[in-house]
């Protein structure tokens, strides 16, 4: 059985990264969960995991599971403000 995390706490734990591990990007909420941004650069792929790697679902506050498209979006949300992420898909950011 798959590892679950609640909505609410997908969303409110603190990221750390990027961490380059193997060619990708990742990031990590400690204990809770890593995502990993893989894919081409023109088109990434975020992927969620456990801590210890293995599959994880992400469920709302009734315990429902969400779809993975709904997931998708959580995860561009939480990761939409690293520059990592931003020059992944638009290419390097301008010098201030």
């Amino acid at each position: 059985m798959r590892e679950k995390i609640t909505r609410e706490a997908l969303l409110s734990a603190e990221i750390e990264g990027p961490f380059r591990v193997a060619g990708e990007d990742r990031f990590r909420a400690e204990k809770l969960f890593e995502i990993r941004l893989t894919g081409r650069e023109d088109c990434p792929d975020l992927v969620l995991s456990g801590p210890d790697g293995g599959a994880l679902r992400v469920v709302d506050e009734d315990g429902t599971e969400l779809g993975e498209e709904e997931v998708q979006v959580l995860l561009w949300e939480r990761l939409e403000g690293f520059d990592e992420v931003i020059e992944r898909l638009t290419g390097p950011l301008p010098a201030p």
